[in-house]
């Protein structure tokens, strides 16, 4: 059984789930204080998704032409903002 089937060290039921590592820095998205990899820690910057927006006044993460408070991928990651959550307390 191949228990990384991308080989990108991270196992499988941690890559294929909620806990993704969106800027592939090794750190889980719900660990990861600097979520962009900038740099420049989320608590200091106003841009964490690197849009070119304040994320204060940033209504479409993605830029998918949805509005967050429409869209029900608001990250476009393939997951449903719904099934997202920081309850990922396990894995690498």
């Amino acid at each position: 059984d191949d228990l990384d089937d991308d080989n990108d060290g991270i196992a499988d039921p941690w890559d294929n789930s909620s806990c993704d590592d969106e800027d592939n820095d090794g750190i889980k998205d719900s660990d990861d204080d600097d979520s962009d990899n900038d740099g420049v820690s989320d608590d200091s910057d106003d841009d964490d998704d690197n849009d070119g927006a304040d994320d204060d006044s940033d209504a479409d993460d993605d830029n998918d032409g949805v509005d967050d408070s429409e869209d029900p991928d608001s990250g476009n990651d393939g997951v449903y903002d719904l099934d997202e959550d920081d309850s990922c307390n396990s894995g690498p």
